[in-house]
């Protein structure tokens, strides 16, 4: 769908009238505001230059002219509305013979052009001043309709009518103006239900200063996606002959570039929306090439925008791939590295931080289980598993461990099935085997070595504790239907305390050595800092107390863009 919204001004109506001998059709209110007058003026012949001259200096040939005699009007210059009223009345009496006499000035040639690029309406707005002002222009659109629906019986002018007092001395006038467009734009977008592909063509050659501007900046920070705008070449001659003029589009395609990037960097650095980000830049590609093709002078600036475009888009596309933990999509990456159990521990960070408190708790579960898995294959317990554990099936091979090792780990799991492979299925059989190798396996036969991992491992197991009622509880606060928060956390906490029962059930976890909520974060940063310890590995720069620690992935991702955005 094509549709054209524009101001009707004063000049927007030329009529016929015969100066020496010869017919010319001169605007009801003198073109003074056209940028390239003077140039444009070269163009006409000396009669013609005489005409224009005249009118240049406040000579108005219409009052004196057969037109005001069939109007009844006295033979001196009328109001726009007054005249316009009058003859609106006239053109619906005798439209056969008013209808060759009047011409569509500026908006003709505009309605000509948006009917050949498919429009079927136009939104017009007129001026309709509480005080009756001379120059209000609601007849003058009664005119304009009534022949356009002569000459283009398929295409329908939709009246939007102004009822502000336009008076310039009025100091919230233009805040006034500019509420109304803001308005109309996005009722015109409703009522019209209006698809990605639609096309906007905008005019604002009529109206006052601050309606064209007004129309203007809220046609481009609208809802509108196609947005071009259409703009009259003057051509004197034309005008003086009746005729359309030829037409060009123009696209402020950098006013709304700019619009756009501050949304994403603002998605981005508030929200680490990164496929919100990633909608928006797909949506302003497809945008600027409808432009490029509408619109050839922006086409070669628009393909660089389009290159840079491209590699945003590919990292935004990385961002959402690791936020939704796709391993396959990182993998093909090469050039970004990627520790799953690193970005984990991030989102953990960032959902908190948005207050996102059931995506929070999904990450949270996931980060325990995953360190556990960390741990076990970072002590090279790997070995003690089916095939290397290569099936990702986390089954203790008996016949691969020492008797002292499968004594201790029986001991620690107490119901241990006597059987070849018996499956680390929880995270309780994981913490188990997790000791075991640290008691057992530790690579060097020295007391002081394992007294130091064990307090590593301790460390990390009080947190873990602290969080095993959360990790229980996740599913029944999300799903719980009282919508989850840290106060619905807070409150399902202190009930199940309250209601405690110990029925000394290992696999239960016990609220009371539950951490209030706002220590979940503090004891994930605890296992991460001492499981690097415990592994023997460098701390990571993205695991600190700094408030300022940068987020792994999504910090150096985010600036890349945003300094892309610039």
């Amino acid at each position: 769908m094509t549709i054209l919204l524009a101001n009707l001004g004063t000049s927007d109506l030329s009529i016929k009238v015969t100066v020496d001998s010869k017919n010319y059709y001169l605007p009801i209110d003198f073109l003074s505001n056209e940028s390239n007058l003077n140039k444009k003026l070269k163009d006409l012949d000396n009669d013609r230059r005489t005409i224009w001259d005249n009118m240049y200096q406040g000579f108005n040939y219409v009052p004196n002219s057969q037109v005001y005699q069939d109007l009844g009007l006295p033979n001196q210059k009328q109001p726009v509305r007054e005249l316009t009223k009058a003859l609106q009345s006239s053109y619906q009496k005798e439209s056969p013979k008013w209808h060759s006499l009047i011409r569509p000035t500026r908006i003709g040639s505009v309605i000509q052009k948006a009917v050949a690029m498919g429009a079927s309406k136009a939104y017009i707005f007129v001026t309709n001043q509480p005080t009756s002002h001379p120059q209000d222009t609601i007849y003058l659109f009664q005119i304009i309709q009534q022949w356009v629906q002569q000459e283009y019986p398929d295409f329908e002018l939709i009246q939007k009518e102004l009822q502000l007092n336009l008076d310039p001395q009025n100091p919230n006038l233009e805040d006034l103006v500019l509420e109304y467009y803001y308005n109309q734009l996005n009722e015109i977008y409703l009522e019209e239900n209006l698809s990605q592909e639609s096309t906007i063509l905008v005019n604002v050659k009529g109206g006052t200063l601050h309606q064209k501007t007004a129309l203007k900046i809220q046609a481009i920070a609208s809802d509108f996606k196609n947005i071009l705008f259409i703009d009259p070449i003057l051509d004197l001659n034309q005008l003086l002959e009746g005729k359309n003029s030829e037409c060009q589009l123009t696209s402020y395609w950098l006013y709304q570039r700019n619009q756009k990037y501050q949304t994403v960097k603002l998605l981005l650095q508030k929200r680490w929306d990164f496929d919100g980000a990633r909608v928006i830049v797909k949506d302003w590609q497809e945008t600027l090439i409808y432009l490029a093709k509408q619109v050839s002078a922006i086409a070669s600036d628009t393909q660089k925008e389009q290159e840079k475009l491209t590699e945003i888009l590919t990292r935004l596309d990385f961002a959402v791939s690791c936020f939704n933990l796709d391993k396959n999509a990182v993998r093909d990456n090469d050039k970004m590295e990627h520790n799953f159990w690193l970005n984990l521990y991030t989102q953990c960070r960032i959902y908190w931080e948005l207050d996102e408190i059931a995506n929070f708790l999904i990450r949270l579960s996931s980060f325990y289980e995953v360190t556990l898995n960390e741990l076990i294959m970072g002590l090279r317990g790997q070995k003690y598993l089916r095939n290397n554990n290569q099936n990702q099936d986390w089954a203790f091979a008996r016949n691969k461990a020492s008797q002292e090792f499968y004594n201790k780990f029986q001991e620690l799991e107490q119901d241990f099935e006597r059987r070849d492979f018996y499956k680390l299925g929880n995270r309780y059989s994981k913490r188990n085997f997790v000791q075991t190798l640290i008691e057992i396996d530790h690579p060097e036969r020295k007391a002081l070595a394992t007294r130091d991992r064990l307090e590593l491992w301790q460390q990390i197991l009080a947190s873990l504790v602290k969080l095993d009622y959360w990790f229980d509880n996740r599913n029944a606060l999300i799903h719980s239907g009282r919508g989850v928060s840290v106060q619905t956390m807070i409150d399902q906490l202190q009930e199940d305390k309250r209601n405690w029962t110990d029925d000394k059930d290992k696999y239960k976890a016990n609220p009371h050595k539950a951490c209030h909520p706002n220590n979940i974060l503090g004891e994930v940063l605890n296992i991460a800092v001492h499981t690097y310890q415990l592994l023997g590995q460098k701390s990571s720069p993205y695991v600190g107390w700094d408030k300022n620690t940068p987020y792994y992935l999504y910090s150096e991702l985010r600036d890349e863009i945003c300094q892309q955005l610039i």
